[in-house]
């Protein structure tokens, strides 16, 4: 009976995954230009330069809403893969 329940969590769980990382690779790659104004972001790190710019001109908030931003994105995706793939030994 425990197989079964345990089988159940890890089918929800690759479900969530899945959705996941839809919804991450949607919102990172493939930017909807009427919010940002960008059409498809395929170059690495590329907005750090601007963030510094805005920085050195005083305006901090830009880095750190991308920041909070990145946090909220990314944290599921160490949660999920530690849920799905548990250390074994």
């Amino acid at each position: 009976m425990r197989k079964a329940g345990y089988r159940n969590e890890i089918i929800i769980l690759l479900a969530l995954f899945a959705i996941y990382m839809f919804v991450l690779f949607r919102v990172t790659v493939f930017r909807d230009s009427g919010l940002w104004g960008h059409g498809v972001n395929l170059v690495p790190l590329s907005t750090i330069a601007e963030y510094l710019k805005e920085s050195i001109r005083g305006h901090m908030v830009v880095g750190v809403v991308n920041l909070f931003g990145n946090l909220v994105l990314f944290l599921p995706l160490g949660y999920l893969t530690a849920s799905l793939f548990p250390k074994q030994g």
